[in-house]
């Protein structure tokens, strides 16, 4: 389990386009602009978790040493990817990313709770525009 675990860690840093250091940091990343890459490296993240899931890696010094990291390149490709779904939720050029967006949070395990607060938000944006068109105030003065 540690050669698979150490296995999917260096395909998620050459995912991420970091260089072969031991601790490689995530200042040396950049995160994929395409929801696609996201998705694959979403898939890796994953997988790398699942392995951390059952406490057989605990104490084993080459893979607590990667802990922090994984935990902030979790939370980076999260955020980088919720932003690549608002992006295509909302932009006409870019409604192809919306389901690789999707298949992202899928491999993350996130899906419904993503997909939610996606719909949330929507609703929300909608409902702020319709209050600002029907606003007896700025009807009155057009």
């Amino acid at each position: 389990r540690p050669r698979r675990f150490l296995r999917a860690v260096v395909r998620l840093k050459t995912q991420l386009g970091l260089t072969e250091t031991p601790k490689a940091d995530l200042a040396g990343a950049s995160l994929p602009d395409s929801a696609r890459e996201l998705a694959k490296a979403a898939l890796t993240l994953h997988d790398v978790e699942f392995l951390l899931s059952d406490g057989e890696l605990d104490g084993i010094e080459v893979v607590d040493c990667h802990r922090a990291w994984l935990g902030t390149v979790s939370s980076s490709l999260r955020r980088r990817t919720e932003m690549v779904l608002n992006r295509a939720i909302t932009e006409v050029n870019y409604q192809s990313e919306v389901a690789p967006a999707l298949q992202a949070f899928f491999n993350l395990g996130i899906l419904p709770e993503r997909v939610e607060s996606a719909v949330t938000w929507v609703v929300n944006n909608i409902a702020e525009e319709a209050r600002g068109a029907l606003d007896a105030h700025a009807l009155g003065e057009a």
